[in-house]
């Protein structure tokens, strides 16, 4: 685990955690597969209310070739409320619960898994930087942030804005770069970001196209606090996206 913010000292409560389970072989299973799914058309007589049937399409998939999970491969990357879909984004709570169990060791202030959700990437254009971007966010309360989905090649990129000390003196507002969701590079990489904040998506690596294209899917676990803590306080950065 490392904390990845200049502006903020608390190792108790910081406004960004990376969080990385690479040494926990279960839970990169659990993660591999659930994105593998995600881009494979379900069996037809698939129950996904079932949980057997979820276990066995998921240990289909891990004994299936390249070439044959090629062949059940979905090309829709816009429907996400998909009932397979959907289960899904709830299957994630099986890494959430490992990370909530690690992250409350090191701080009381990380809040109980309440409820789980997607957030859809579509691609975008910030004509001032000539990057693609997707949107800001400022969560209403805390949550943790893994993605789903990357399209082949791209990357999610994650910033916010601080003040800096500058040159000349005085502070100046500067984005920083907190962390990049690389599915080659890191794929074993949870974010946690503070309530209250507001943090920067990016989209890269993707080219760009007409419309709105899907192009990336994170996975969003809201957690509940119990206690008042640094968590909770009230340094809203923007409008609360719930």
């Amino acid at each position: 685990m490392r904390t990845m913010d200049e502006d903020d000292p608390s190792i108790l409560d910081p406004i960004f955690r990376c969080i990385s389970f690479s040494d926990t072989a279960v839970v990169c299973t659990v993660a591999h597969f659930l994105r593998l799914a995600w881009t494979q058309n379900p069996p037809d007589d698939m129950n996904v209310a079932d949980d057997a049937s979820i276990k066995s399409w998921l240990s289909n998939l891990s004994r299936m070739s390249e070439e044959e999970r090629a062949a059940t491969e979905t090309d829709d990357t816009e429907t996400l409320d998909t009932p397979a879909r959907a289960r899904i984004v709830e299957l994630w709570g099986h890494v959430y619960w490992d990370t909530v169990v690690f992250l409350c060791e090191v701080s009381p202030y990380c809040g109980e898994m309440e409820s789980r959700t997607s957030l859809p990437l579509a691609f975008g254009t910030d004509k001032d930087r000539a990057k693609p971007v997707v949107a800001d966010h400022v969560f209403g309360c805390n949550v943790f942030v893994i993605p789903v989905f990357i399209t082949k090649g791209g990357s999610v990129r994650i910033t916010r804005n601080g003040l800096n000390q500058a040159a000349e003196g005085g502070m100046e507002e500067k984005e920083r770069e907190l962390g990049v969701f690389d599915l080659n590079k890191n794929p074993w990489e949870i974010y946690f970001l503070r309530r209250g904040f507001k943090y920067n998506f990016y989209v890269d690596g993707v080219e760009a196209s007409e419309g709105k294209a899907v192009s990336a899917v994170l996975a969003v676990c809201k957690l509940k606090m119990q206690e008042d803590g640094p968590g909770d306080q009230d340094n809203l950065e923007g409008k609360i996206d719930e």
